[in-house]
C-alpha cells in the first residue's frame, strides 16, 4: 500500500510526502524499499547526492538479504541518474548489470531495462565488440567487488 501512495505522490510531484511517508516505515524497521522511494524523491528533484546515498544504502540492504530482483532495480536507477550526470559510459555499465542479473533471473523487468542499456549504447555508438567487452568488464565487476567499483566510477568525482 505504501508503494502505491508514493507512487501516487511521485506522479503528484509531493516528493516531501514520499520522504515523510517512507521515512516514519523506517522507524519501525530499515527496509530498503522504502529507502529507494526516498531516493527516487531526491532524485526526481536532481538532488542526486542525497538520491546516491539513498540508493547505496538500498544496495547494501538488498545485496546483505539476497533479494537480487531489488539489487537490479537499484544498479538501474544508478545507472539512470549518472548516464543523467553526464556519465553515460558509467551509467551504461550499471543499467547494463541491472539487466545482466534480470535476466539471469528470469525477471519481466528485464523488458523495462533493455530500453535503456540499448539507448545508452547508441547514444556511445557502441560496436558490438565494444557493447560484448564492456558487458565482460561489468561481469568480472560482479565477481570482483559485488560492482561497487562500477559505482565508485560513476560517482566517484562527484
Amino acid at each position: 500500500m505504501t508503494g502505491r501512495i508514493s507512487g501516487f505522490f511521485t506522479l503528484s510531484g509531493l516528493y516531501d510526502g514520499v520522504r515523510r511517508l517512507n521515512e516514519e516505515l523506517l522507524h519501525y524497521e530499515e527496509h530498503p524499499l522504502p529507502i529507494s522511494w526516498i531516493g527516487r524523491a531526491y532524485f526526481d528533484q536532481s538532488e542526486y547526492d542525497e538520491a546516491r546515498k539513498k540508493f547505496e544504502t538500498a544496495l547494501k540492504i538488498v545485496q546483505q538479504i539476497g533479494d537480487r530482483a531489488g539489487e537490479a532495480g537499484t544498479f538501474a536507477q544508478l545507472g539512470i541518474m549518472a548516464s543523467e550526470r553526464g556519465h553515460v559510459e558509467e551509467g551504461l555499465r550499471l543499467v547494463a548489470l541491472s539487466a545482466m542479473i534480470l535476466s539471469s533471473i528470469g525477471h519481466a523487468r528485464i523488458k523495462e531495462v533493455e530500453p535503456w542499456v540499448n539507448g545508452l549504447a547508441s547514444q556511445l555508438n557502441y560496436t558490438q565488440e565494444q557493447f560484448d567487452s564492456m558487458l565482460r568488464e561489468v561481469a568480472e565487476s560482479r565477481q570482483r567487488d559485488r560492482s561497487w567499483s562500477l559505482i565508485e566510477a560513476a560517482f566517484g568525482e562527484d
